[in-house]
């Protein structure tokens, strides 16, 4: 099923995590200014170019980073849950044709055995009442069980259409049933099995990006750092300790600046905290509901499972056996003229 458009999704969901884990350094643009005019002395050329750069703070990236890693741990999970889902469907699909399959063998048997029935039943030449009862019903269980059997097979083509579908296969696929030792599924009853559902993983997985997201919007209220520096042209006389000389175009003047930046009203970064917190609440109580919910859900599978067990050992060891013997000395005594057809 790896060509299913599901999974596709989910790849490149994941494809898109590793994207955008590379992003999260980003820091803002640097912004250069060339200014030129009169404004150091009566030259109308003077000019002047400012570099201007925000960071934000440094634990701002780490934050970041932390929340990239659980955005794509969380991508990954949720691939596995789809490959999870989709593999539960095409192991139902499976599993059904399989039952499918074997009922439609039963059918085309009791269907042979009742043509011969018909058979039997046409070329005896009676008259009687009780000739004709027995070629009535022989011939409606012989309908009834073609019938069913016209049916099952029905069942049988629209399973294989739908596990097609799954697989999104070019060919309706071929099933070939299981021999009898191979039938029994032995799946692992332990509850440990329940938390390693990958539907499960990827729910607390969004937990872990909650906090990581709430810890961002922590960073954010962090004052960011300002770094600036400029490079300026002056034109004109000047007197230094008393020595007097020209200053062209070539002479500049330069420095640097350093500083921080505050948010001026910092309500509206709080509210996103509290938001972030809350939605790190709501995470965590709907992995709580659906891990209960599985909880509940995988004890009534198991006990279904168990109870489905113990009637088939017991089918296994006391019924089968002797169905088939009694199936066999009935048409052992109807051959033989011991029994008529009622009674069989």
């Amino acid at each position: 099923f790896t060509r299913n458009e599901l999974l596709k999704v989910a790849d490149l969901e994941y494809t898109y995590y590793g994207q955008h884990k590379k992003a999260l350094y980003e820091i803002p643009k640097t912004s250069v200014i060339y200014t030129q005019g009169q404004f150091n002395s009566i030259y109308p050329y003077d000019n002047s170019v400012a570099l201007t750069q925000v960071i934000p703070f440094p634990t701002y990236f780490k934050a970041q980073a932390e929340l990239g890693k659980a955005q794509l741990r969380g991508a990954e999970i949720r691939k596995e849950a789809v490959k999870a889902e989709l593999a539960l469907k095409v192991k139902v699909v499976y599993y059904t044709l399989q039952h499918l399959i074997q009922e439609s063998r039963l059918l085309s048997k009791e269907d042979s055995i009742y043509e011969v029935f018909l058979h039997l039943a046409e070329k005896e030449i009676s008259i009687s009442v009780e000739h004709e009862l027995e070629e009535a019903t022989t011939i409606t269980k012989a309908h009834l069980i073609q019938n069913a059997y016209n049916r099952m097979q029905e069942e049988v083509n629209d399973n294989r259409i739908k596990l097609q579908y799954l697989l999104r296969s070019e060919q309706i696929p071929d099933i070939q049933v299981y021999p009898e030792d191979q039938r029994i599924l032995k799946p692992d009853t332990s509850s440990k099995e329940v938390f390693n559902q990958p539907h499960l993983l990827y729910l607390k997985e969004q937990i872990e990006i909650s906090k990581r997201q709430k810890n961002v919007e922590r960073q954010k209220g962090i004052p960011d750092i300002h770094l600036s520096y400029f490079n300026q042209s002056i034109y004109g006389p000047a007197s230094i300790y008393g020595d007097d000389y020209f200053l062209t175009t070539s002479d500049r003047l330069q420095g640097f600046q350093v500083g921080l930046i505050f948010p001026l009203y910092y309500s509206p970064q709080k509210a996103k905290i509290k938001a972030s917190k809350i939605n790190e609440t709501i995470a965590q109580e709907q992995y709580m509901l659906v891990q209960k919910d599985m909880e509940g859900q995988f004890k009534q599978v198991v006990n279904k499972y168990l109870l489905n067990k113990k009637n088939l050992e017991y089918y296994d060891e006391f019924i089968l056996k002797n169905s088939r013997r009694m199936v066999v000395q009935a048409l052992e005594a109807f051959n033989k003229k011991q029994i008529n057809y009622i009674e069989y």
